[in-house]
């Protein structure tokens, strides 16, 4: 389904409270998205670090940001999630068609530890993947 960039934002939105009401809320930090493949595209605003908010739902992590006219919308169960201590930035990797999406939050050892916990606590499981992005032009399967 093809949606314009207004669409996606309200899809966003509506992932947002569909989280809230159905997911259970890990937590929220200022961030980026960045998908790494054939070429470099930033899912977030440049300069500020918009909030990003981490939810989890059978065995999958949803993380979902609404700044402005940008939007994101994620929801699969990550290949990994890092923390490096000095910098405070978690790293959540998930799977792409063509590489890879890497959410950064600037978080702290106990946001880490908690969507380390969510991930875990999965197993080998394998849920649905769904992904939104009012910056990119075409949906991601």
């Amino acid at each position: 389904m093809w949606l314009s960039e207004s669409s996606k934002v309200y899809e966003a939105l509506g992932d947002y409270v569909h989280s809230l009401c159905h997911s259970q809320y890990l937590g929220t930090a200022r961030g980026s998205a960045v998908v790494y493949g054939e070429h470099r595209v930033s899912l977030t605003a440049e300069g500020d670090l918009p909030f990003i908010s981490v939810f989890y739902s059978h065995c999958e992590l949803e993380v979902i940001s609404v700044d402005g006219e940008n939007a994101l919308s994620v929801r699969m169960k990550p290949e990994s999630v890092s923390y490096d201590g000095p910098s405070g930035a978690i790293e959540i990797v998930f799977p792409e068609m063509d590489g890879v999406l890497v959410v950064t939050l600037m978080g702290n050892r106990g946001l880490f530890r908690t969507i380390k916990g969510a991930v875990e606590s999965c197993g080998k499981r394998r849920g649905r993947r769904e992904f939104i992005s009012s910056v990119l032009a075409e949906p991601v399967p």
